[in-house]
């Protein structure tokens, strides 16, 4: 390119360069030519100029062109801004004709804003012509005219947008309505069902149609001993929209293959050989030693201690005989183990008439099925396993029996045999007993004086079992709740010993509920807290199932159990409610709002049973039943729900009878209302645990009860044991232990600042239950999420507030521990400090039980280890609700 040659110089010429010669042979018309592009931004600072050099020959007809190129970079300094449209171009003179070469033009935007321009003159010196400028001046200013008010146009439109949505936004929160912490919950979650909506449809559906006669014809076609049959339940409650399922463990116990009992005379004639069988199957206490004695008997009329002792007090020898003993006073279990630790090498158990109160033979009531007296032919049949000791599998105390669980051997059985007989067959045996000693005994048996003695008869004993591993299944319905670390259990037995009978349970009461849960979730109900129905295998055996899923769930449950509610079933007509304090207030909100007719409720009903004028609760664990592993053994806080006999006007109940049965029920229950009205009371009862955010408690009723007792025992402590030490954990180094009384006041000092507390707590409660109702405008959300966390954390007290009573690992598996029975002597697996069933009869709680145990045994160690234990747990509810 020449060096003479400036681009954006209008004076400057171009040359076609030396080196562009016409092609080798060519004889036709050629001609040259050179143009230049100019590239430049918009301010014309800088730009770049490309020259294209073109030969064009003619021959015959054909064209041929040669191009070179070059170009460099321009500094251009003070340009015109418009060189991004500038464009210069050069042409040579042409012989011949002229064929134009002509670009397309190019536009290139976004981040590389350049653009091309070209023109072809005919001038041989290139030149810029003034009027070419100002038309490309004015062209150029017209396009960025027209481009920036497209823009201002297009900017435009965007900000009203953006203002309209702003101000859209800005009303509807201005206006927005007020909500509450519920309602935002239950639209966060999908729920619409508020809790009143909930428990009018859930009364209203199971109070017009009683389906409890389905589920007793259900539960009598078919066999239900522990095992068995459970599939048809199973596939029941699949039909509502619950998950269910079955789950399997693995149980130690007996199955009985013969039994029986025969007389015989000194001479060993057989006089008498006894009807055990009540009905097709064999009639057996659950875990009776498999054995065959003979051996004469003695009458022990209920086997308790003071009944053994009057016995030996007149020189009777227990030892080497046959006890016989009559049901009553005392869990069976108790019976027999007294007979056992007095040396008996068999026992037998029957139901005295006399025992029934009003409605006996002797008072002129025909017999069931004719009237309400005893049928002379019922075997009353339970569990010989030391449940008062021990529940559950006693092959694995406290550990669940799996396949593969560890097992030991069960010290919490009987080592005799032990067989269960009607009033009607025992008679010929003990009106062949000779008279003895008068003790003050009576009975309703004819031709028997009730006296001690040993028969000069010899009694024939046999109880055939066959003691194996064997499967036993709960079944399971998970109703999932919106808070995952918060559930309610609600549980019934299934089984019977036997197999037959059992309609007085609570299983029906169960599928009830679950039938108005059903009818609730058909409606889009989906519960706050997580609910399961549990139908238990196992309990006649001694609890088996519950036990075993207890031991199982213990750290689960343990975390993250809010109650559990026991059905216990229909047994006559006297309402029947056991709770642990903490519920009282609510259960007695509940009964008020079941309808038992047109006129009266639940309440007024309870109310009107209560002989003492008190409308008191009573307290949980009154007897064994499946609530143990809950409240006795993990501190999960239980209720018992049911219809107890009233003996003034319900006929004679049967356990584990083939008596206890529809027929039955229909004596005292024509339209078995019962089993309904239980299910209705049990399941608002639910609702009102589920469905509110507040787990409503009344920690103060706890305590006060705590405190109560404790000043009773404070009074009757020795006076000799007070100046005795309480060695605990934080004193044995220092050797500086407290005495009994420096204990006990500081305990019961101790408890007067804890009801503060807890009632402090319980105004927090319905505080807090009052602001979740109310209704707040958005912009201060933040009082809702301060609530939220509030409710978290009072929620996580009241679960935590029962289980503090369990006794630590340094008292239930103390290795200085020398007699290792924990807290409750004999007793390690029951390790509740408030609640247990009372230890000689099974028929009342013991409230502190570990202390009123050990007072009345006058085991002043036991009783130091309990006031230890308890002031380190009060210390720690003292901690927790502060």
């Amino acid at each position: 390119m020449p060096s003479q040659y400036s681009p954006l110089d209008n004076s400057s010429t171009a040359s076609a360069p030396a080196d562009l010669t016409p092609f080798p042979g060519s004889t036709g018309q050629t001609s040259n030519e050179t143009d230049e592009e100019v590239y430049g931004n918009n301010e014309g600072t800088y730009g770049y100029t490309e020259t294209n050099y073109r030969s064009t020959e003619t021959n015959g007809g054909t064209e041929w062109m040669a191009r070179k190129s070059s170009g460099r970079l321009l500094g251009v300094p003070g340009g015109s801004g418009i060189g991004a449209r500038g464009v210069r171009s050069l042409s040579y003179g042409v012989t011949g004709d002229r064929v134009p070469l002509l670009r397309e033009r190019n536009s290139y935007h976004g981040s590389n804003p350049f653009s091309t321009g070209r023109l072809h003159s005919p001038s041989l010196v290139g030149t810029r012509s003034r009027g070419a400028s100002l038309a490309s001046l004015a062209n150029s200013v017209r396009s960025v005219t027209q481009m920036t008010i497209e823009q201002l146009r297009r900017r435009r439109f965007l900000s009203v947008s953006i203002f309209g949505v702003i101000f859209i936004l800005l009303f509807n929160l201005i206006f927005m309505p007020r909500t509450s912490l519920d309602r935002d919950l239950r639209r966060f979650h999908g729920e619409y069902l508020t809790f009143d909506d909930c428990t009018r449809l859930f009364l209203t559906h199971l109070s017009m149609a009683n389906a409890v006669p389905r589920w007793l014809d259900l539960q009598r076609s078919e066999i239900h001993s522990p095992g068995e049959n459970y599939q048809s339940t199973v596939d029941l409650l699949h039909t509502y929209p619950f998950r269910t399922s079955a789950e399997k463990y693995e149980t130690w116990f007996g199955k009985s293959t013969d039994t029986s009992l025969k007389l015989y005379s000194p001479e060993g004639k057989l006089l008498y050989d006894a009807r055990l069988q009540e009905s097709q199957l064999f009639s057996s206490f659950a875990y009776s030693a498999d054995g065959d004695v003979k051996a004469k008997y003695i009458y022990a009329n209920y086997g308790s201690d003071e009944d053994f002792a009057t016995l030996k007090r007149v020189g009777i020898t227990i030892s080497g005989h046959i006890v016989v003993m009559r049901s009553g006073h005392a869990h069976p279990s108790i019976k027999i183990r007294n007979a056992e630790n007095m040396g008996a090498v068999g026992a037998i158990i029957y139901s005295d008439p006399y025992d029934d109160g009003k409605f006996t033979k002797t008072n002129g009531f025909p017999e069931f099925p004719e009237g309400f007296a005893r049928n002379k032919n019922a075997v009353v049949k339970d569990t010989a396993n030391f449940i008062l000791s021990q529940p559950g599998d006693p092959t694995t105390p406290g550990w669940s029996s799996t396949l593969f669980s560890k097992r030991v051997k069960p010290q919490t059985i009987p080592k005799i045999p032990v067989l269960p007989i009607s009033y009607n067959a025992i008679q010929p045996i003990l009106s062949s007993f000779p008279k003895g000693a008068d003790f003050g005994w009576k009975g309703d048996l004819n031709g028997f004086s009730y006296t001690g003695g040993i028969s000069s008869n010899t009694l024939h004993l046999r109880n055939s079992a066959e003691f194996a591993v064997n499967p036993i299944y709960n079944v399971i319905t998970e109703i999932r709740g919106i808070i995952g670390d918060e559930e309610i259990l609600v549980g019934a037995s299934r089984d019977v010993i036997g197999g037959i009978g059992g309609a007085s349970s609570g299983y029906a009461t169960l599928l009830e509920i679950a039938r108005g849960f059903g009818e609730l979730a058909r409606r889009g109900w989906k519960p706050l807290r997580t609910i399961r129905l549990v139908s238990w295998d196992g309990s006649s055996f001694g609890q088996l199932g519950s036990t075993e899923f207890g031991e199982f769930y213990a750290k689960k449950l343990t975390k993250n159990a809010i109650t559990y509610v026991n059905l216990d079933g229909v047994k006559g007509s006297q309402f029947l409610l056991e709770s642990n304090p903490l519920f009282n207030n609510l259960l007695i909100t509940s009964m008020k709002h079941v309808m038992v007719d047109d006129e009266s409720t639940l309440w007024d009903y309870y109310s009107s049973q209560r002989s003492n004028s008190s409308t008191s609760i009573d307290a949980v664990c009154q007897r064994p039943g499946d609530y143990l592993v809950f409240q006795s053994h993990l501190g999960v806080p239980s209720v018992n729900i049911g219809f107890s006999n009233d003996p003034k006007r319900d006929p004679i109940p049967y356990e584990n009878s083939k008596y206890d049965s529809v027929d039955w029920l229909r004596s005292f229950d024509k339209e078995l209302q019962f089993h309904n009205l239980a299910a209705q009371f049990a399941g608002l009862f639910i609702l009102h645990l589920s469905e509110k955010e507040i787990i409503h408690v009344e920690s103060n009723d706890y305590l006060s009860g705590v405190r109560d007792r404790f000043e009773v025992i404070s009074k009757e402590i020795p006076a000799d044991w007070m100046q005795k030490k309480v060695i605990t954990e934080k004193c044995k180094k220092s050797k500086d232990c407290p005495t009994f009384r420096e204990e006990m006041d500081e305990i019961s000092s101790l408890l007067d600042q804890l009801l503060e507390v807890c009632e402090k707590f319980d105004l927090k409660l319905v505080h807090l239950q009052q602001q979740i109702l109310h209704d707040y405008p958005w912009f201060k959300l933040y009082i809702k999420i301060k609530i939220a966390f509030q409710i978290k954390m009072a929620n996580a007290k009241t679960k935590s507030l029962d289980k503090l009573f369990i006794a630590g690992p340094e008292f239930t598996n103390s290795e200085t521990d020398k007699q290792k029975d924990g807290l409750l002597a004999g007793r390690k697996w029951f390790q509740h400090l408030v609640f247990a069933p009372d230890a000689k009869t099974g028929d009342h709680v013991q409230l502190l039980p570990g202390l009123t145990e050990s007072l009345i045994s006058g085991n002043s160690d036991f009783f130091a280890k309990n006031i230890a234990a308890t002031h380190i747990a009060l210390e720690k509810v003292y901690k927790k609700f502060k």
